[in-house]
């Protein structure tokens, strides 16, 4: 019979909901663990989808999908719509689907689509056909939790954080690397900084080489990832505005993973040759740009932190 696990983002975390085997009430578990997707973000935008968590929902069904196992689901997903403006069902330990579920599904997708709501499918598998020939969409379905989980993000953000200007470049004040600069401090930089441009599927770190650059996406989008025996594993990803390769370019240590476009991508660049002569050139701003670093990176640690406690 199936199971499903409801994983409601709060604060940055995932609350299990555990329901029972075919009984239609749902009892609150008390397992905890972060659902933010890997795509990296600003600070504001961070702090937003934190504090309007509840909007997004995973949910994780197990076993055969019937009538009756799939009726409470469907009853529980109804009910908290209120409340949730994304919803992603993951069918990857779906033992089997028969055409009542797949009814269920479809319909309570076709529902809340009308409703403006966001229906994905993750992992889909065996399920994937039924669903397709039942006239769910092919952009509904997602190789995994974390694209869906990014794709979701971004449908809440998008109101509040519109894309970059017009010329999708991201203004230097606004990226994470440059916060507190005044303009006078920015225009100097701005002399400093190379322009790098990448076309999707290019290589903008290549693991194993020399980190002497530090990079600040202006436009576009790249991912993180490292080769697995399974393929390649995506561990990060960036949007305009976000610093990269910052902890290799500070401890001089060679790039120990892969940084992909995922698009047309600009980068500005910043050499160690530069970044060294600030010492005397401009120490003020060396400072401030270190601050920024130390900040980013004590937030990234901090997430870490919390992720392996809920793993415990």
């Amino acid at each position: 019979l199936a199971v499903c696990h409801a994983l409601t983002a709060e604060l940055g975390l995932h609350m299990f909901d555990a329901s029972q085997r075919a009984v239609p009430a749902i009892r609150r578990a008390t397992t905890r663990r972060s659902v933010k997707s890997n795509q990296r973000r600003t600070q504001q935008a961070n702090d937003y989808l934190l504090s309007v968590g509840k909007k997004l929902r995973v949910y994780h069904l197990h076993g055969a999908l019937t009538f009756a196992s799939i009726e409470p689901i469907v009853r529980t997903m109804t009910q908290e719509s209120a409340s949730t403006e994304v919803f992603i069902v993951n069918l990857r330990l779906v033992q089997g689907i028969d055409r009542a579920a797949v009814n269920f599904l479809t319909g309570l997708r076709a529902e809340l689509t009308a409703r403006g709501k966001l229906f994905l499918f993750t992992e889909a598998g065996a399920c994937w056909q039924p669903l397709i020939d039942q006239g769910v969409d092919r952009e509904a379905f997602f190789s995994d939790d974390d694209f869906a989980l990014e794709y979701g993000e971004n449908r809440i953000l998008a109101d509040r954080f519109p894309s970059p200007a017009a010329d999708g470049q991201m203004p230097l004040p606004d990226c994470e690397l440059f916060l507190g600069l005044s303009a006078d401090q920015l225009a100097w930089v701005d002399q400093l900084l190379v322009v790098r441009t990448f076309h999707k599927g290019q290589n903008i770190i290549t693991a194993g080489q020399a980190s002497n650059e530090l990079f600040v996406l202006t436009a576009g989008a790249a991912m993180v990832s490292i080769s697995t025996q399974d393929g390649v594993a995506r561990l990060d990803a960036f949007s305009a505005g976000a610093t990269f390769g910052e902890v290799a370019f500070l401890d001089r240590s060679p790039r120990s993973a892969n940084v992909t476009a995922l698009n047309a991508v600009t980068c500005r660049v910043l050499t160690r040759e530069v970044f060294d002569e600030l010492d005397t050139q401009a120490p003020a701003i060396k400072i401030r740009l270190l601050g920024n670093l130390a900040g980013r990176l004590t937030t990234i640690l901090r997430q870490n932190g919390r992720e392996l406690a809920a793993l415990k």
